[in-house]
Order: C-alpha cells, then structure tokens, then sequence
C-alpha cells in the first residue's frame, strides 16, 4: 500500500530563527564558559533515543537565562555531578569543556 505524501508548511517570522539558542550544545573542542545553573531535572521517558545509555531518563540543567543543557552521556554526567557535589548547592556557575570522546571537564567558578 502507497503511502500518499502531504507536504504542510508554516510561515515564519524572525523570532524563529533564534530558537538554537535555547540550548547549550557541547560537541568535541566545545567550551561553555560560564553556565549559571538554575535548576537540575530527571527527564524520563522510555521511547527517547537520546536518553542515558543503558537508561529510560536523562538529565537537564537548566540555565538562570532560559537555556538548558540535555546531559546525555554518563561521562559528562559523572562530572558535573561530581562538580555540584562540590559546590554544595545546584544553582551555581559552571564552566564545561569537552576536549575529546569521553572526556568531559567540569568545573565550579567561584563568584
């Protein structure tokens, strides 16, 4: 049976083009300077591809500026919940690179 393809469109206005910046991303060679941390959540759902290895959740850190960083891989996770252990608090200031395959570096920013 053929399926039968309806092509849709929406018109857009220039405030749509800045919707990436409602995210942080943190690619290899990446760095996020200064991430001011409001809150910490546990998204789960069972059908998402982009959760944590091995689990049905992932984090989010979202940001005092609206934006929020998916955490997604065990190895960025360990270190920045290693860097909130530290600071004792969740809403704090984070600086985060991401030099190579599996090597996170996170670390506090004392204000």
């Amino acid at each position: 049976m053929e399926t039968e393809y309806r092509p849709s469109s929406e018109e857009l206005s220039i405030l749509d083009l800045n919707l990436n910046n409602q995210y942080y991303t943190l690619r290899v060679g990446e760095t996020i300077p200064e991430l001011k941390v409001a809150k910490l959540k546990r998204i789960k759902n069972k059908d998402k591809q982009d959760n944590l290895p091995g689990a049905d959740y992932k984090y989010v850190l979202e940001c005092k500026e609206g934006k929020a960083l998916f955490i997604n891989s065990w190895a960025l996770w360990r270190s920045v919940s290693s860097a909130l252990r530290k600071a004792g608090t969740i809403q704090t200031t984070l600086e985060l690179s991401h030099p190579g395959i599996d090597d996170y570096r996170v670390r506090v920013i004392e204000d």
